[in-house]
């Protein structure tokens, strides 16, 4: 009885523990942290940046987290319709700059996984 008992425990254990990749287990996410907007130095001065933007578009502007050939990346995107703003630049997780898209097609097919993991304060876009 002592032997079914341990085993359904450890069955219980199995079926109800956390994935891998979910954060919520005590595990670093994306880039080895726990949150790429508070951890990375780089990505939280850019939020900074955006939310004090003196034209106030900031409610146009979300920061995407993605996978890119097997590494964590991210990048700016917005649905302003008054601004005329340059594709999407791509960082790695040191904030190095990777490429920017819509040069190449197949570059921008490889980019999966995509998450919006900020949005700017009264955020106005559907996507």
């Amino acid at each position: 009885m002592k032997r079914l008992l341990v085993l359904v425990a450890a069955i219980s254990l199995m079926a109800f523990s956390c994935e891998k990749e979910e954060p919520e287990c005590g595990r670093p996410s994306a880039c080895a942290v726990a949150n790429p907007l508070q951890d990375l130095p780089w990505l939280k001065i850019q939020v900074e940046n955006l939310e004090k933007n003196s034209f106030d578009i900031s409610q146009y502007f979300y920061i995407v987290q993605a996978d890119y050939k097997g590494e964590t990346v991210f990048f700016t995107g917005n649905c302003c319709p008054m601004c005329n703003t340059a594709p999407p630049t791509v960082f790695n997780c040191k904030g190095d700059k990777l490429f920017t898209m819509g040069k190449d097609a197949n570059q921008d097919k490889s980019i999966r996984n995509k998450k919006v993991i900020w949005k700017g304060p009264n955020y106005a876009c559907t996507l």
